[in-house]
């Protein structure tokens, strides 16, 4: 049995202490600024990618997002995930 999912998007531009993962599933991040990021740790130059995969957990926390280079640099991460689709009646 397979279940319904959107596919969602955030698009981050500046560091977040807290970004919340709360629903998502196998969320993706792409740093496609020029600026560093760091993401849960781990840092993304401009092109990286970090994927986490959890394919059959939906997540409840939060991590760390933290832009590292000057403020001449670009800052834009895009976060791709998958979401349960809300079943009606429930």
């Amino acid at each position: 049995m397979f279940l319904k999912g959107i596919l969602g998007k955030e698009i981050i531009k500046r560091s977040e202490q807290s970004f919340s993962l709360n629903g998502m599933i196998n969320p993706t991040f792409q740093n496609v600024g020029t600026s560093p990021v760091m993401v849960d740790g781990r840092i993304l130059e401009s092109g990286d990618t970090f994927y986490m995969d959890c394919p059959n957990v939906i997540l409840t926390n939060a991590i760390s997002i933290q832009f590292t280079g000057t403020s001449a640099q670009s800052k834009l991460l895009y976060c791709h995930f998958v979401r349960l689709e809300e079943k009606e009646g429930c």
